[in-house]
């Protein structure tokens, strides 16, 4: 089931962070201090990966599945989805603060 605005905006802090599954491997972390974060899992290679999109509200729900509609032909040529020519040659259709750093274990 697609995630709305709405669900978002509900979506409570709890004691242990948790996500909010949207469709083709996007999801917004809820982490126990009330943060919002998009995240993207994708595979590469056999292994799976995350890619961090950038911070609810500041990216919204149609920015955050836009970008992860335009990533695969977009990071094609690269190889990897996370690596740093990729995040450069896409930045320039999103604002630069919606590109993060990928989450730290």
């Amino acid at each position: 089931m697609a995630l709305t605005d709405t669900e978002i905006k509900k979506a409570k802090a709890k004691e242990k962070a948790y996500s909010l599954n949207d469709s083709g491997g996007q999801s917004l972390w809820i982490t126990p201090a009330g943060g919002r974060l998009w995240r993207w899992a994708y595979r590469f290679d056999r292994r799976e990966k995350l890619m961090s999109l950038g911070k609810y509200p500041m990216v919204s729900l149609a920015m955050a599945g836009d970008f992860v509609a335009d990533l695969p032909a977009a990071f094609r040529p690269f190889g990897k989805a996370s690596s740093l020519d990729c995040r450069k040659r896409i930045s320039h259709d999103y604002p630069s603060e919606s590109l993060a750093s990928p989450i730290e274990p």
